[in-house]
């Protein structure tokens, strides 16, 4: 179980300086305002290991300014007191990974304790446990002018082969969400746990669980009756909770596998209007129709045109300046990171007439007039007929150019002249300046 209590730092300094039989460390005298400006806070997790040579605790050391933030780039030492049978030793009873820290940017550091081997013989006389209390001392010039206040981290170490009575064993058992998912928290509840074995399959303890510590299976670890964690890579998990009464006592559970699934990507469809645009036309996207999976939410809409062209949310517009074919692809992310991408090619035309034309009588005869209309004219973006140009190709002027759609030809020849045929074209001339051409295959008899 840690323990915290606010010690002056003359205190642990005098302590130190005068106790310490393994690592001695210069402590500044203090100097400055009494009031206390920045603080050391220890924890260890958890806070009950075995006397084996290889249990471990990890240390984590936080540094917060008078307003409560973290400081970081400040030096800590880690010393560590002793009991046994009621004597404290200013001194080593296993080892630190790191004995000198230094805080990162959120004002923490971490260090491993690492128990002592066991022994043939209780160094404690008999005590049950050897209690190490894990100190830290800030260091530093920049610390000399300043009061602080710290906690110290207690851990309990059981020597192999102590029998502890059977009644003060806690169990340990908890439960997790189904459907663990990729990237969506996992809810894990100890409630089944208890501080002493069951009776008929009840929890009657009158003891209690004084802490949870988690085991998560992917690196990361947490605390509490009531925890939450994350899985961002899917795969199975082995979880393990390790629970201590308030008698100090520490057992682990039985490992339980929770098997997270890759999640589900955002699916469905995004339109666009216009559905044949043209150069120089406003078309409209709306992705409306891509919809997240259930309980989720998106949150990007990112548009990439084709074209260089950008642009983000659910709906948005964009112009096209080139006649050619554009992938236009829609990429959205939902709130746990899932991602999709739906792509569309569109054809943008240029945007001048489409020119249609019939002739009457479809199959001329030599020397009879006949007359080409080109009223069938489609023309895009609002614009309208500006000019016609009809080319006969049978060795005759060009009509035109003209306002009018139609024109009449006679096709050169005297029956009974040999049939022929001719294809005759037609330039249409809009009123934005843009030039269709069509044409027309003639048989003259």
């Amino acid at each position: 179980m840690m323990k915290a209590s606010n010690i002056a730092l003359s205190v642990l300094a005098a302590t130190l300086l005068a106790g310490c039989t393994t690592q001695k460390t210069d402590v500044p005298a203090l100097a400055g305002p009494s009031a206390l400006s920045t603080s050391v806070t220890v924890t260890a997790t958890p806070d009950s290991v075995t006397q084996d040579g290889s249990s471990q605790a990890a240390i984590k050391v936080s540094v917060r300014d008078a307003n409560g933030a973290g400081v970081s780039g400040k030096s800590i030492r880690l010393d560590m007191q002793y009991t046994q049978n009621g004597t404290t030793v200013n001194g080593d009873f296993g080892s630190f990974t790191n004995r000198t820290l230094v805080t990162g940017s959120d004002g923490t550091a971490n260090s491993i304790y690492i128990a002592p081997a066991a022994q043939p013989v209780n160094p404690a006389g008999g005590s049950q446990f050897t209690t190490v209390s894990i100190l830290a001392t800030p260091m530093g010039s920049d610390f000399q002018a300043s009061s602080f206040a710290f906690s110290n981290a207690t851990i309990h170490v059981v020597p192999l082969g102590v029998i502890v009575p059977v009644g003060k064993v806690p169990v340990s058992n908890f439960t997790f969400s189904s459907n663990a998912t990729q990237n969506v928290p996992v809810s894990f509840d100890a409630s089944l746990s208890c501080a002493e074995p069951l009776v008929g399959g009840l929890c009657t303890s009158q003891h209690t669980i004084t802490n949870y510590s988690w085991n998560f299976g992917d690196g990361a670890n947490g605390g509490g009756k009531f925890v939450s964690h994350t899985y961002t890579v899917p795969g199975s998990y082995s979880v393990i909770l390790s629970v201590t009464n308030d008698m100090g006592v520490t057992v682990q559970s039985a490992a339980q596998t929770v098997t997270v699934a890759l999640g589900a990507a955002p699916s469905g469809d995004w339109i666009f209007s216009p559905s044949a645009p043209v150069i120089g036309d406003t078309v409209f996207f709306n992705a409306s129709g891509v919809k997240p999976a259930p309980g989720r939410t998106i949150t990007q809409f990112n548009w990439n045109f084709g074209d260089g062209g950008t642009a983000t949310g659910v709906t948005a517009q964009h112009s096209f300046s080139t006649a050619a074919g554009f992938n236009v692809a829609l990429s959205v992310v939902d709130d746990t990171g899932q991602q999709a991408t739906i792509t569309h090619a569109i054809v943008v035309g240029t945007g001048a007439p489409q020119v249609i034309c019939t002739l009457s009588p479809s199959s001329p005869t030599h020397g009879v007039p006949a007359v080409l209309n080109c009223d069938g004219t489609l023309y895009q973006g609002g614009a309208t007929a500006a000019q016609f140009v009809f080319n006969w190709n049978d060795g005759t002027a060009a009509t035109g150019p003209q306002a009018s759609s139609s024109a009449s030809h006679t096709f050169p020849g005297v029956p009974p002249a040999v049939p022929y045929t001719v294809t005759v074209t037609v330039n249409v001339t809009d009123s934005k300046g843009r030039v269709g051409v069509g044409s027309v295959t003639v048989t003259v008899q």
